[in-house]
């Protein structure tokens, strides 16, 4: 699957990971990982080819594991963090779009009656 890395892009993600080895150097204040920071930032600089042979099959077995896990983490925060306030919002006000609490409590139907003609220009542009 990565055996397609592009020099391009093992640069960036080798610049991605000096931004992320720096951030942990200053917020930490333990300069212990300075020097591989500055020898992955030479590979980025220098030596693109090798840094993509060394990133290729690393990150391949990282996406292999977290990539199924992320995207039902993702899915199961955007569920609950946006779809189920929306649902709940609506239910306490009250809106029934699918007119749900008519439907078979009356004889009669709640669809809606259209009577127009159809005609060739509304296939045309329907929107």
């Amino acid at each position: 699957m990565m055996k397609n890395l592009s020099e391009k892009q093992a640069r960036d993600t080798g610049l991605a990971l000096v931004f992320i080895l720096l951030i942990i150097c200053y917020y930490k204040n333990s300069w212990y990982l300075l020097p591989t920071t500055i020898v992955l930032l030479a590979l980025c600089l220098f030596c693109p080819y090798l840094l993509r042979l060394l990133l290729a099959p690393f990150l391949g077995l990282i996406l292999k594991v977290i990539g199924p896990l992320l995207s039902k983490i993702f899915l199961v925060i955007y569920f609950y963090g946006i779809i189920t306030p929306i649902g709940i919002l609506r239910r306490i006000s009250g809106v029934d779009p699918l007119q749900l609490k008519k439907w078979k409590r009356k004889n009669s139907s709640v669809f809606k009656v259209r009577e127009q003609t159809i005609e060739e220009k509304d296939f045309e542009k329907p929107f």
